[in-house]
């Protein structure tokens, strides 16, 4: 059996990940499923501001 690949250590060094703050947190699904919605892009000059995620109903539960 293969050994899995060693993952990089990405955490930034001398930071308490235990205190408040936003984090970015990337999933990633087999064959590129989309389990917790889409995003459907804006159309115009302004596409980042008309651009909204669609919630599945697990992701509806995971931003609750």
């Amino acid at each position: 059996m293969n050994k899995p690949p060693t993952r990089k250590n990405i955490r930034l060094k001398g930071h308490d990940y235990s205190t408040v703050g936003y984090y970015f947190i990337i999933i990633y699904t087999k064959d590129k499923r989309e389990p917790l919605g889409k995003i459907d892009v804006g159309t115009g000059s302004s596409r980042l501001q008309n651009t909204v995620m669609m919630l599945t109903e697990y992701g509806e539960i995971a931003r609750r």
